[in-house]
């Protein structure tokens, strides 16, 4: 436990950390928290997330374009080698962490094709698994995440992503937009906005 502790020092005292570097930490804390269920981390995710807003913001504001591209590969890097890979392969509880990440680095732009960054397969059974699942925290962080990601596969016009996406999760988001199956209202609400706006894009 000693050495857990210093390692969470060491990972939320460093100060000016390029983005890479605060997105590797946010790996590294989830992969704590995943192995130790008697340690709490939110607090600690929570404030590294932010961490790493801000750093991408300092670097978008500052940063010389090459600089900001470098910093973009080696994050695009580490979200295909290690964040996913924890998304994929975590259980529940673990995918909503990680589902959080994501939409994060989706609304702050930090990769430059979020289709083959987020919309891949093995991404989008991640998704099928916490969409299946009767926990309504699960669903709505599962719906959260999607609707960012459908916004930016339409933002970039990625037509063959978007009926990948539909094909694989239309069956599961209408039953949870169905009132008889008994899910909360603000599931039924999410899920059939995210079909209105998939099935939309599809049609133009």
């Amino acid at each position: 436990m000693h050495l857990v502790e210093e390692n969470l020092v060491t990972l939320l005292t460093d100060s000016c950390r390029s983005l890479p570097q605060v997105l590797q930490s946010l790996v590294d804390l989830i992969d704590i928290d995943k192995k130790l269920a008697q340690v709490d981390l939110n607090d600690s995710l929570a404030s590294t997330t932010a961490e790493l807003v801000r750093t991408w913001s300092v670097t978008s504001d500052k940063a010389s374009e090459k600089e900001i591209a470098h910093g973009r590969r080696k994050a695009e890097g580490i979200i295909q080698d290690n964040l996913i890979p924890v998304f994929v392969q975590g259980d529940l509880k673990v995918k909503v962490k990680v589902a959080a990440i994501i939409q994060t680095l989706i609304e702050i732009e930090v990769v430059n094709n979020v289709s083959s960054a987020f919309a891949n397969d093995k991404c989008v059974k991640g998704f099928e698994e916490m969409i299946n699942t009767e926990d309504s925290e699960v669903i709505l962080a599962a719906l959260n995440c999607l609707q960012c990601l459908v916004n930016g596969i339409i933002g970039i016009g990625a037509k063959f992503s978007m009926i990948k996406l539909h094909s694989q999760l239309e069956k599961q988001l209408r039953m949870l937009k169905v009132s008889e199956a008994g899910y909360i209202t603000s599931v039924q609400f999410k899920a059939g906005k995210l079909i209105r706006e998939m099935e939309k894009y599809l049609m133009e």
